[in-house]
């Protein structure tokens, strides 16, 4: 990655953080000339068009402050989406209820593949029903992938 993209990265990571969002991930497409930078966010509650709009200001803002706006052509601000991994244990208590792929390590070491509905969240471990509706515990510090189910009834 380039210094201009790297400068651009920097800035919408602390932007996000300090508006109180959580920074998921960021792409760089097109070309030179006519870059299109994504941002996605997320947030504990409910990330709205509104909070993504002003992120999107705000980063616009520094990014020209900083004498990087011709490097980006457009910048799109939004939610990764169902579909994306979660990465961040704030991103959990808005998904109870939603069934999750999980990919864990046991305590032995081994790789655990384990499909559950989410039930609750304490501190930093993770509580799930199976679907012989029983419950079972997943430390997040142990997932080494997690997907929400998407389920279209």
């Amino acid at each position: 990655m380039n210094e201009q993209l790297t400068k651009i990265r920097e800035i919408c990571e602390k932007t996000a953080s300090e508006e109180g969002f959580l920074f998921i991930d960021i792409h760089f497409r097109g070309t030179e000339n006519n870059r299109v930078v994504e941002l996605f966010i997320d947030s504990a509650g409910n990330l709205s068009v509104e909070d993504c709009a002003r992120v999107s200001r705000l980063v616009s803002e520094r990014i020209e402050l900083a004498g990087l706006e011709k490097s980006i052509g457009r910048l799109d601000v939004s939610s990764p989406g169902a579909d994306k991994p979660l990465i961040y244990l704030d991103q959990y208590s808005k998904h109870t209820g939603r069934k999750f792929n999980i990919v864990c390590e046991s305590p032995a070491g081994e790789e655990l593949k384990l499909q559950g509905k989410l039930l609750r969240t304490e501190k930093e471990t993770l509580f799930f029903e199976d679907s012989r509706q029983k419950e079972f515990a997943v430390n997040f510090n142990s997932i080494k992938e997690s997907t929400i189910v998407l389920s279209f009834k």
